[in-house]
């Protein structure tokens, strides 16, 4: 039968039991010696293949599946339509084989983003412990002379090409700086430190960390 159904939790237990044993490959990744993981599901799934004898986490697939499904109709920034489309389909709580694929990329995703999410903890840890010591500087909405070094910039991808600048002054006070646009043009590149004169917009924090917020930044 070619539309016919599986139920999710049994598939996830074959993915869980291949991947164990063969590791992930994607399709666009397989070659003769490393097929792809969904069809080595699905040979097993259909009988061609025995099942690895592995014992399965099937807590760990309850909460891949609860992730998922959890962002199924969420927009917020950090979710994917990868991540929609993947939580839909668990949501159903069956597949045919044609889904065996995105079944396959289910428990290596959810892996990756606990790892990413131990990566963001431990940053956001360590700049904290960084910017411990960062105060406030200026006045708000007072015009002075800055000395500062580019620690990053990144674009926001908004419709008015705004880049998020940070820099630390020789004090190590934290500085963030909305420019209108990247400022590699007709300011500095991340690394260099420069002398300028900027508008004390805000004092605020972030994460913990004391920053002070300027604007119309000019070097001097």
């Amino acid at each position: 039968m070619a539309n016919k159904k599986y139920g999710i939790q049994d598939i996830l237990s074959v993915a869980y039991k291949v991947i164990a044993v063969f590791g992930y490959t994607p399709k666009n990744k397989q070659t003769e010696d490393s097929p792809a993981t969904a069809g080595i599901i699905e040979r097993v799934v259909k009988g061609f293949d025995p099942q690895p004898e592995v014992v399965v986490d099937a807590e760990e697939i309850q909460n891949a599946v609860q992730h998922f499904v959890s962002r199924k109709d969420s927009y917020e920034r950090g979710v994917t339509d990868f991540d929609r489309t993947l939580g839909d389909i668990l949501d159903r709580g069956v597949v045919t084989a044609k889904q065996f694929g995105f079944i396959a990329t289910v428990l290596p995703s959810y892996r990756n983003s606990i790892i990413r999410q131990a990566e963001r903890a431990e940053k956001i840890l360590a700049e904290a412990e960084a910017g411990k010591n960062s105060e406030w500087v200026g006045v708000t909405k007072g015009r002075q002379e800055f000395t500062a070094t580019i620690e990053s910039a990144r674009d926001l991808n908004n419709a008015w090409g705004t880049f998020l600048v940070k820099m630390l002054d020789e004090e190590s006070n934290h500085l963030v700086w909305f420019a209108s646009g990247d400022p590699v043009w007709d300011f500095g590149k991340v690394g260099d430190t420069l002398t300028f004169k900027a508008t004390v917009k805000d004092h605020s924090e972030y994460n913990g960390i004391k920053q002070t917020v300027i604007n119309r930044c000019k070097v001097v």
